[in-house]
């Protein structure tokens, strides 16, 4: 662990890097390849090769007790037909096989402890009133016209959501699930239309969780469009249960899954400050060639 390979640029890596923040719990950086590979974790991939596994740095770059607060240690797809494609400089296009691709990681495939990364998901307690998840998506269109998952993290139980779904009817616009249902009690919020819509380019996705009401969806930096309105379970959520996993693209119907490009996506386990949290979206922008209106105010 602790070697966060050319993971990021030569003035990011002097500057800045995701795991300086505290509560870096995941870390999927579809644009470096020294942790992407085309088997079960032995062989980089190479441009236009399908993706098998990807390492999550948050589990591979950190010492072992913060390690094990991970939300997994890596995502797969065992099935040919359905892995994504890395493109060198693009990401993980999912594109591939009709729609069908997808990345998940559980319990039996990516956990934190066990043999063979099975055993345990995660060792993390979590709120879904108290997290800040970055994502960064690129897309050659604006119509969805059907619901395409983007992201899907469950646990304790399988319907104790937070979901990223963009949906045709908002339209294009992404709705977020911060259920809790099984393992947590009664449902407190589900299909929250935020008013971000996903543009047909890359673009950068913050959620920052501060409390039950009020939490803040935005793209391409806060001042730009945002929602308000997201509303999110305040219990405590345990990774630990066998019904942990955590999916890019949908498991249960493939064919509706987000159809375009990863290229990175980060998960902190508290709400970020505002000067934190702009320094992730700093990193994030250089990186990937975004321009943000942005500001720690």
């Amino acid at each position: 662990m602790l070697n966060i390979g050319n993971s990021v640029s030569t003035k990011s890596r002097i500057n800045f890097n995701p795991l300086r923040i505290k509560g870096c719990r995941m870390w999927y950086d579809f644009m470096d390849p020294t942790f992407i590979f085309s088997d079960a974790g032995v062989t980089n991939v190479n441009n236009n090769d399908s993706i098998y596994r990807i390492h999550n740095k948050a589990f591979f770059c950190q010492e072992s007790s913060v390690a094990l607060k991970a939300l997994g240690s890596y995502i797969e797809q065992g099935s040919a037909s359905k892995r994504p494609v890395w493109k060198k400089g693009i990401g993980a296009d999912f594109n591939n096989a009709g729609g069908a691709a997808y990345l998940f990681g559980n319990s039996g495939a990516g956990g934190v402890s066990g043999s063979g990364g099975s055993g345990v998901f995660s060792n993390l307690e979590m709120k879904n009133s108290n997290f800040t998840m970055f994502l960064v998506l690129a897309s050659d269109t604006a119509n969805f016209a059907s619901a395409d998952i983007v992201f899907q993290l469950s646990g304790p139980d399988s319907n104790d959501l937070i979901q990223f779904v963009l949906k045709g009817n908002a339209p294009n616009q992404f709705i977020i699930n911060l259920n809790s249902g099984g393992g947590l009690g009664p449902k407190i919020t589900n299909n929250i239309a935020t008013g971000v819509s996903m543009p047909a380019e890359t673009a950068l996705f913050t959620i920052n969780c501060t409390g039950a009401l009020g939490n803040l969806f935005y793209g391409n930096g806060r001042s730009a469009s945002g929602s308000s309105s997201v509303t999110a379970t305040t219990a405590v959520r345990d990774f630990s249960s066998a019904l942990s996993t955590m999916v890019l693209g949908n498991a249960s119907d493939s064919t509706t899954s987000f159809l375009h490009d990863y290229k990175e996506v980060i998960i902190y386990s508290s709400a970020l400050s505002r000067d934190d949290a702009y320094e992730v979206e700093k990193y994030l922008m250089h990186k990937h060639g975004i321009s943000i209106h942005n500001s720690r105010t």
